[in-house]
C-alpha cells in the first residue's frame, strides 16, 4: 500500500527521534522536542513529529528545526480500535519504519508526554547496531518515588512552556506527579487479563512486520 507522506522539509540526518500525535499533544511533543534540542546543539539527527493532519508550530519554535510529517493512516488502521483516548494517531509509530525507510537508518520513537532532563541520545543510535527494534522501559518510575524527592520540575516547565508558545489554549497541569490512580489500576488489570489472547494472535504471524502490512 502507497502512503502519501508530506513532511515540512528533506531529512538533513540518517537518523531521527520520532513523535506521534495529534494537534492536541502538540504543544507536549514541542516541549520534549525543545529539551531534546537543548541537549543537542549539534545534534546528528533529525527531530521529527508525525501527525495524521497536519500541524502547524508557533514562529516562535522555529529555531528548533523540527521536521513536521503527516500521513493518513485512516486506511492503514481502519479495522483498529479507536475512541475518544485512543485516535489513530496511537498506532502511528507502528508505521515509522516503513514511512522513514528512505530517510532513515535508525529512528528512536518517544512519547510526547516525556519529560527529557539528560543525556547523549546519539550515543543510543550508535548503540542500535542490529536491524532489530530496541525498546527499553527503565525500573525508576516517578509514581514509586518516596514523598517530596522529586522537586515539580515536570508541570511547571511545561506550564511555563505551554504559556510562551501556546498562549491561546487553556491547560490544567500539576506541579508533579500525582499519586495512583484507579484507572490505571484498572488498566493494568486488562493488561494482565489479555495478555494470553494477545500472545496467541502475535503468534500467527511470522513476525512483527507482517502484523502490520
Amino acid at each position: 500500500m502507497e502512503i502519501n507522506l508530506a513532511c515540512s522539509k528533506p531529512a538533513q540526518h540518517r537518523s531521527a527521534i520520532a513523535f506521534c500525535c495529534d494537534d492536541a499533544y502538540l504543544p507536549y511533543a514541542a516541549h520534549a522536542a525543545g529539551q531534546i534540542a537543548q541537549l543537542h546543539p549539534d545534534r546528528e539527527f533529525d527531530i521529527c513529529i508525525v501527525s495524521a493532519e497536519p500541524v502547524t508550530l508557533p514562529a516562535s519554535l522555529d529555531e528548533l528545526n523540527l521536521r513536521l510529517c503527516s500521513f493518513d493512516p485512516d486506511l492503514i488502521f481502519s479495522g483498529f480500535s479507536t475512541d475518544r483516548g485512543r485516535s489513530s494517531a496511537m498506532y502511528m509509530r507502528l508505521m515509522l519504519p516503513q514511512i522513514f525507510a528512505d530517510d532513515y537508518d535508525r529512528i528512536l520513537y518517544l512519547d510526547a508526554d516525556v519529560h527529557v532532563e539528560s543525556g547523549d541520545l546519539s550515543r543510543l543510535h550508535e548503540a542500535m547496531v542490529s536491524a532489530h527494534i530496541v525498546h527499553f522501559i527503565g525500573p525508576s518510575k516517578p509514581w514509586r518515588a518516596r514523598p517530596e524527592t522529586l522537586p515539580p520540575r515536570f508541570g511547571r516547565g511545561l506550564r511555563h512552556f505551554c504559556a510562551a508558545h501556546f498562549p491561546e489554549r487553556r491547560f490544567d497541569i500539576p506541579d508533579g506527579p500525582g499519586p495512583g490512580s484507579k484507572l490505571m489500576t484498572k488498566m493494568l488489570v486488562r493488561h494482565l487479563i489479555n495478555r494470553n489472547k494477545m500472545a496467541r494472535y502475535l503468534a500467527r504471524f511470522p513476525d512483527d512486520y507482517t502484523v502490520i502490512t
